[in-house]
């Protein structure tokens, strides 16, 4: 699971680039948040938190154990990625490069 911070510290990285490379760091800050808001918006969506509850239980009662745990475990992945974007683009919203 520690590989999966290291692929968003690497998108990060590559967003930095682009952003330093186009001569404005604050665009990176909003090329992390975007990709953090992606990747949330479609962990969101496959851990069935945007589903009501009945839809929900129907989703989990036709699933099986191996199914859920496999797509929990690609929610946790997407996630990890997101969460160093995240924390960089707040870092440069905070203290303002």
């Amino acid at each position: 699971m520690a590989k999966y911070p290291v692929i968003g510290l690497a998108i990060l990285s590559v967003l930095t680039m682009v952003a330093l490379i186009q001569g404005d760091i604050y665009r990176m800050g909003i090329y992390a948040f975007v990709v953090a808001g992606i990747l949330f918006a479609v962990a969101a969506f496959l851990s069935g938190m945007l589903a009501s509850g009945d839809r929900n239980r129907a989703n989990m009662a036709m699933e099986s154990r191996e199914d859920t745990r496999s797509r929990q475990a690609l929610v946790l992945k997407l996630v990890l990625i997101g969460m160093p974007n995240l924390i960089g683009a707040f870092l440069i919203w905070y203290f303002g490069a």
